[in-house]
C-alpha cells in the first residue's frame, strides 16, 4: 500500500538539500503519479530542483496520467522513462509502450532525446548534461 503526502516546502527543502550532495543524482520516479495529490506548482518548484524526472510506461495507457506525462515532457520536468517491473509476476506496460505514444504525440526527436537521457543517465553524466 502506498501513501500519497502532498508535496510540502519541507519536502521540497529536503530533496533540495539531497539535490546538492556532491555525486549524488535523484531521480523523481513517477513523477505524473505525483499530480494527483499535489499542485503543478509544487511539482514546477520540485522538478527545478537538480534533479530528473522519469515517467512509468504504463501512464502512457490512461488518458489523463497521458496528459500529464505529455505536459511533464514539454515543460522538461521529465527526463527519462521506466517501467513498474519489480516483479517478474507483476503485469505492466513495457517501455516501447511509452516510447511508442510519446512519438505519436510528440515526434521521433523527443524519443531521441529520452533514450540519449537513459544513455546518459547509466553512463553517470552531469544532470545539466541530461536535462539540457
Amino acid at each position: 500500500m502506498s501513501v500519497c503526502v502532498r508535496l510540502t516546502k519541507s519536502i521540497i527543502e529536503g530533496v533540495e538539500e539531497l539535490a546538492d550532495t556532491p555525486n549524488l543524482k535523484l531521480i523523481i520516479a513517477h513523477v505524473e503519479r505525483y499530480l494527483s495529490f499535489t499542485s503543478y506548482d509544487d511539482i514546477e518548484k520540485l522538478m527545478s530542483l537538480d534533479v530528473l524526472g522519469q515517467l512509468n510506461s504504463k501512464s502512457f495507457d490512461d488518458r489523463k496520467k497521458r496528459k500529464y506525462c505529455l505536459k511533464l515532457l514539454k515543460q522538461n520536468y521529465a527526463h527519462i522513462i521506466g517501467t513498474d517491473f519489480h516483479r517478474i509476476d507483476r503485469e505492466d506496460l513495457p517501455l516501447s509502450f511509452g516510447y511508442d505514444v510519446t512519438a505519436k504525440k510528440m515526434g521521433d526527436e523527443t524519443v531521441d532525446r529520452l533514450l540519449d537521457n537513459a544513455y546518459k543517465v547509466i553512463k553517470n553524466r552531469e544532470i545539466d548534461e541530461i536535462v539540457g
